[in-house]
């Protein structure tokens, strides 16, 4: 491991094998493969291995030496699609459950409409074979893999088998399941990527912990993929072993480390822009909920025998005052500069102003920020084009 980036991560060298043959690389113990019907391991494993006849001669030319970085990988099954073009995405899903939910293969749907090669990473136990059919279709390969590590360490395993495979591309696209989308799938979201003239292309930027793209989607364009710093930077990324860790190593830091080695990085939508307009729009809702309060509050007194209090906001219940209060805490948290997540606290209007593709799985999930009338997120999307019942299915437990 390079000193600079180990002492960056501030974790020790990852294990690495020294492989001087192609024989050698095929023992290693993440070449488990398991190979659909349509091709025998033999053939699988030429295909892996062809295009670079000397291993160490790929890696010497990174930066590597004849170093080759293990991965967890523990299988691999071909994908029923062809290979189209130079554009690759890693797809990194989990479930605690043996299958795999609906909503991802929209979206995986959507990734493949837009020219894009897809490599899934799964950090699940087990896919049952119903789900796995269903990635094959959908895929050029899907990578089993234990939770080490987490979306980073998927990430990691995803993108040095894709440099394996295929020795170099002209973009890959990071993304993973943490997310419900898109909205639409006529959304034009990937043409204002590619129009981008940046190295690094993200969805939406935020300041929480301090300035960064969010993770869960990331384009990377040929300058930088063709640089030894991109393959060096994955080789020696460590598998930190708690969420918290993986956020403020990898996370909060990549971007970072791309711009000081003078790459550049741009986003479809500006935490200050989103900023601005959820403020505005906070504001309108406090002035109006306060208005309909005061009607409510005036009805309940003048018939008191048959109009009870209703401290309601519209059919889901949530209480106007606590609303208020909330929206009250977040605007004045937003004008003293105070960092908040914008795919958290500002979905509303990222959704319905500014056409953003996707929002984020743990506003139904976890409400982490308590947010009083969340259930009006399934409303909102249904509104911006999204079958709720993936996401219905998806909390149920279902397909």
């Amino acid at each position: 491991m390079h000193e600079a980036h180990a002492e960056e991560f501030g974790t020790a060298p990852l294990p690495c094998a020294r492989v001087q043959s192609n024989a050698e690389l095929a023992t290693l113990s993440h070449f488990n493969i398991k190979h659909g019907d349509d091709m025998g391991s033999k053939t699988l494993r030429a295909r892996l291995l062809g295009k670079h006849a000397n291993i160490s001669v790929l890696t010497a030319n990174l930066g590597l030496s004849s170093a080759f970085i293990k991965t967890v990988v523990r299988s691999v099954h071909n994908g029923a699609l062809p290979l189209k073009g130079r554009r690759f995405a890693v797809f990194v899903t989990f479930t605690e459950m043996p299958y795999l939910p609906e909503y991802i293969y929209r979206h995986l749907d959507f990734l493949n409409a837009n020219g894009f090669n897809v490599i899934v990473v799964s950090n699940s136990k087990q896919i049952d074979e119903p789900s796995l059919q269903q990635l094959m279709f959908r895929s050029i390969a899907i990578l089993e893999r234990p939770n080490i590590g987490y979306d980073f360490g998927a990430y990691r395993d995803g993108v040095l088998w894709t440099f394996k495979e295929f020795g170099t591309f002209d973009q890959l696209l990071l993304t993973n399941d943490s997310v419900f989308g898109p909205m639409d799938l006529r959304s034009d979201i990937f043409k204002k990527a590619f129009a981008v003239d940046a190295d690094i292309v993200g969805l939406l930027d935020s300041l929480e912990i301090c300035y960064h793209f969010q993770s869960f989607w990331l384009l990377f364009n040929r300058k930088v993929i063709a640089s030894d710093k991109f393959y060096n930077y994955w080789a020696t990324c460590p598998y930190f072993p708690d969420k918290v860790t993986v956020v403020r190593k990898m996370e909060t830091k990549i971007l970072d480390y791309f711009l000081k080695m003078n790459f550049t990085g741009e986003t479809l939508f500006q935490v200050h822009h989103v900023t601005k307009r959820a403020i505005q729009n906070f504001q309108r809702e406090i002035d109006s909920l306060s208005i309909s309060n005061e009607y409510e509050v005036a009805d309940a007194d003048a018939a008191p025998e048959t109009t009870a209090r209703k401290p309601r906001f519209g059919q889901h219940g949530a209480n106007f005052r606590t609303r208020i209060n909330y929206l009250r805490h977040v605007v004045s948290a937003l004008n003293h500069g105070v960092p908040m997540n914008p795919s958290i606290f500002m979905w509303r209007t990222l959704l319905l102003d500014m056409n953003f593709p996707y929002i984020k799985r743990e506003i139904f999930t976890k409400n982490s920020v308590r947010e009083p009338n969340i259930l009006s997120a399934y409303e909102v999307t249904a509104s911006c084009g999204y079958p709720v019942d993936l996401i219905t299915n998806y909390l149920r437990g279902g397909r």
